[in-house]
C-alpha cells in the first residue's frame, strides 16, 4: 500500500492572522513602535491599523475640549496613516 502525503495550501500569514495594531501617542519613541509595526504589516501582506486614545478626565470636560482633543487625535492618525501609506498600502 502506498500513501500520498500532501503539502498544506500555501498561505500567507495574513490569511490567517488579525491585522498589525499598533497604539499612536505620537511621540519621537512611539515612531519606532508604529515603523515596525508598518514593517510586519507590509512584510506579511497584513493590514496595519493604527489606534490612539483620548484622555478621560475625572470630571467631565467642557464639550469643546472634547472636540479638539478628539481633533488633534484624529490629525494626528491621519497624518501618520498618510506617511506610511507607500509602505503599508491598508493602513488605517
Amino acid at each position: 500500500m502506498t500513501t500520498t502525503r500532501t503539502e498544506p495550501a500555501e498561505s500567507t500569514w495574513a490569511d490567517t492572522n488579525s491585522p498589525v495594531v499598533v497604539a499612536v501617542d505620537g511621540s519621537e519613541r512611539n515612531l519606532s513602535a508604529v515603523h515596525w509595526a508598518a514593517d510586519e504589516a507590509a512584510a506579511t501582506g497584513a493590514d496595519l491599523i493604527l489606534v490612539t486614545a483620548v484622555e478621560n478626565l475625572l470630571e467631565r470636560p467642557p464639550r469643546s475640549y472634547v472636540n479638539e482633543a478628539q481633533r488633534q487625535a484624529q490629525a494626528m492618525l491621519t497624518e501618520l496613516a498618510e506617511s506610511l501609506e507607500t509602505q503599508v498600502p491598508r493602513s488605517r
